[in-house]
């Protein structure tokens, strides 16, 4: 039956007390699979014409007809913008029948992006910085990287990386952090105001800290930590 087609399960939960025979008519227009496919095609192909010059598209799977009310029906299609292009992407199309919402349909495509982006070519560990000769800027399937991919080494500046990365991998935004002016472990200088009188001593950071962060530090002599600010490389200030 058509609603066991369309809602498998609802037979179940239905329980009919009418005429063995009933005839339902409503006034509606079918509107076809592979129209809906193709809008939605075009205005992914549209969009990435506008960033790649190369790139493949396919969709997933076919689309069933859909049954819509009368009247002017149009498609808005969109995209979630906040994510990369992976290697399945979705265009949403929002169903309009005379200016007025009906459903939202997603639509499925396997994408191909070629473009060029930081390949790492060589082995690195949580917190190093990159260095060129371990990284370099191929034409690759961007929809393979799993994040926004980076595109000039000038991009992995005053960075480090987040997690160890092994020869092959794309690098992405996400796998690089701000690189710490202050580094867990190394000696620091401290500025310690005590009235009118400034001094000056050295500790260990307990932690890494950015500009302007606050962290703890140890007193190598006594062994006791206390916080500080972040002033500089190296440079804290006690508080």
């Amino acid at each position: 039956m058509r609603i066991e087609a369309e809602l498998p399960g609802m037979l179940k939960q239905v329980e009919w007390n009418g005429r063995a025979s009933v005839r339902i008519q409503a006034m509606g227009s079918i509107y076809g699979g592979d129209q809906l496919l193709e809008q939605a095609r075009q205005f992914l192909v549209e969009r990435l014409s506008q960033q790649f010059d190369n790139f493949e598209i396919g969709p997933v799977s076919e689309l069933r007809d859909l049954i819509l009310p009368q009247g002017r029906i149009e498609l808005r299609p969109r995209v979630n913008e906040t994510l990369p292009y992976n290697k399945r992407y979705c265009v949403w199309l929002d169903i309009h029948v005379d200016n007025r919402f009906a459903q939202t349909l997603p639509v499925w495509f396997e994408l191909s992006v070629y473009h060029p982006a930081l390949i790492v070519l060589e082995n690195f560990e949580r917190g190093d910085a990159l260095t060129r000769p371990g990284v370099q800027r191929r034409v690759v399937d961007i929809t393979l990287a799993g994040g926004a991919t980076l595109t000039s080494f000038e991009d992995t500046k005053g960075q480090r990386l987040r997690a160890p990365v092994t020869p092959g991998i794309i690098l992405t935004l996400q796998m690089l952090e701000l690189r710490p002016v202050v580094t867990k472990g190394h000696l620091v200088d401290v500025a310690v105001q005590i009235g009118g009188v400034s001094l000056n001593t050295e500790a260990v950071a307990l932690t890494d800290g950015r500009m302007q962060q606050k962290i703890r530090v140890k007193n190598q002599d006594s062994g006791e930590d206390y916080a500080v600010v972040v002033t500089g490389p190296s440079q804290t200030r006690a508080y």
